[in-house]
Order: structure tokens, then C-alpha cells, then sequence
């Protein structure tokens, strides 16, 4: 796997964590490592707690310091300073910016961020994706990292990138011909992988 140092790092203890947990579970990061700094990355299939798990010690393993979205108030409970270990990043849902300004300011503040997004939203099966991960990118004008967790290969990948254009679902297109085949840990709670609005007038915006 080669390096790519434009991407966030993690430290030497999660990188050799990463390398040992993927050996003890057959996980593996396969394909090249993007050559961004910044990236909004789909977390899919999400069907279970352990994708978040496997994503983190892939990454590791690699290098790689992946950071998510988690409501600010779960950093004040009794596992706050876990979330802060793990890269949390904290939102508040009720602040006059919406999450997607937020999350902007937050890519234009940082020097290097990989910002882990399930945009299925739930674990279990759901007929549309929400549309958060799109418009993140789209605003804070990063592209979109196509990462995948295959179960019954046990691999890993972020990429290819997608750079959020003028045609919303010529964009879900490929994004839908990338995960093709891709099966997750509960294969029957696969979401549907389509944006509300392709089913609405304007999609094209």
C-alpha cells in the first residue's frame, strides 16, 4: 500500500494497532490512497456498529487518521475523552449554521481532514441515502472518497474520488456503479443507494 502524505495521519500507536487487529481479523486496505488532503469519505455499506471498527483499524494500519461527526453533547458522557481519541468531531444540531455550513467552516479551518460519513444514516435498510455527504463536499469544495467495507472479502478501500459537478444524479450514477456488488455484514439491511431529490424536480442543481 503506498503513502500518501497529504492525508491525515494517525500516530505510531494506532498505526501499529491498525497493522495488528487487521492480521488478527483478515481485514486489509486495498487500492491507492488518494492524493488529497481533504476529502468528505462515504462509510458503506453501513449495516452494522462493527463497520465504524474495521474502517478505523484499515486505516490505521495505513496510517490514516480518519475524523467523523458525532453531536456535542456525547462529549461531555463518560466515554468524551474515547471520542476525542478517535477523531469525533463535534456538531451542534441547534446552532443557526446548519451542519453542512459547519462542517465547511470546518474543512476551510483545517489543513488536512478525511471527514468518515455513513450516508445511508441508519444501519438498518432505508430507500434513500441522505444527501448531508454531497452538499458537505460540495460546499466546502472537496471531493467525495468513495470508501467501501466488502464483508465477505474482508477488504477495505477509500477511492476512487468523485469531484461533486453540475449534474447530481449523472454524479449518484457513479457513485451507485462503484458500490455494485459491495455486500455488507447484514447483507438484507443494504440501503437503497439513491438521494430523495433524484426522485424530485431540480436534481440536476
Amino acid at each position: 500500500m503506498p503513502q500518501a502524505s497529504s492525508l491525515p495521519r494517525c500516530n505510531v500507536l494506532a498505526r501499529w494497532m491498525g497493522k495488528v487487529l487487521c492480521l488478527l481479523t483478515g481485514w486489509r486496505l486495498v487500492g491507492e490512497l488518494p492524493p488529497v488532503s481533504k476529502a468528505v469519505l462515504i462509510a458503506s455499506p453501513h449495516t452494522s456498529n462493527w463497520d465504524i471498527v474495521y474502517s478505523l483499524i484499515c486505516g490505521w494500519s495505513a496510517g490514516i487518521g480518519f475524523h467523523f461527526l458525532i453531536k456535542a453533547s456525547h462529549l461531555r458522557g463518560p466515554l468524551g475523552w474515547l471520542i476525542w481519541a478517535l477523531n469525533g468531531i463535534p456538531v451542534d444540531r441547534s446552532a443557526p449554521r446548519g451542519l453542512v455550513e459547519q462542517t465547511a467552516q470546518r474543512f476551510a479551518e483545517a489543513e488536512r481532514l478525511l471527514l468518515m460519513v455513513p450516508a445511508s444514516g441508519t444501519r438498518s435498510y432505508t430507500p434513500y441515502w441522505k444527501s448531508g455527504f454531497y452538499w458537505m463536499a460540495k460546499e466546502a469544495g472537496v471531493p467525495i472518497c468513495l470508501g467501501f467495507l466488502d464483508y465477505p472479502t474482508k477488504r477495505a478501500s477509500l477511492g476512487p474520488l468523485l469531484y461533486p459537478g453540475d449534474d447530481l444524479r449523472a454524479d449518484m450514477d457513479t457513485i451507485r456503479a462503484h458500490y455494485e456488488g459491495k455486500v455488507g455484514k447484514h447483507p438484507d439491511k443494504v440501503s437503497r443507494i439513491r438521494l430523495r431529490i433524484e426522485d424530485e424536480d431540480g436534481a440536476e442543481g
